[in-house]
């Protein structure tokens, strides 16, 4: 399995979210629900001095409401900030939060658009 599905598989498996019904990789589909959250990856990884692979990872929350959009942007948030490690995922050796949930846009079906994005650091 790849790393973003891996991601995808634990945020679901810790949260209410469904992969491919409210929880997406890389795109939303056309027929998604008001509220949903869509996992990014950028292709490829980078090296720290470390040595460590580093994925850069975004992840965009959508509701009809702030306070929905918020609250789902807040709760992968939550999930994932500054963890050494996540169970079930082996080779995450740390998530570095490069920045807390912001309001980024409204998108062309009235959704609110949270963003927030980390650096994922790999064995």
């Amino acid at each position: 399995m790849s790393f973003i599905q891996d991601l995808a598989d634990y945020v679901a498996s810790n949260t209410s979210l469904v992969v491919d019904t409210d929880l997406f990789i890389a795109e939303e589909p056309a027929s998604s629900p008001d509220e949903c959250v869509i996992l990014i990856t950028s292709p490829g990884s980078t090296k720290s001095e470390s040595g460590l692979d580093m994925q850069a990872v975004q992840v965009l929350s959508k509701g009809k409401s702030f306070i929905a959009a918020e609250s789902l942007a807040q709760t992968v948030f939550d999930l994932l900030a500054n963890k050494p490690g996540f169970s079930g995922l082996t080779d995450i050796f740390y998530c570095e939060v490069l920045n807390s949930p912001f309001p980024v846009e409204v998108d062309g079906r009235g959704r609110y658009i949270f963003s927030s994005n980390f650096i994922i650091k790999k064995k």
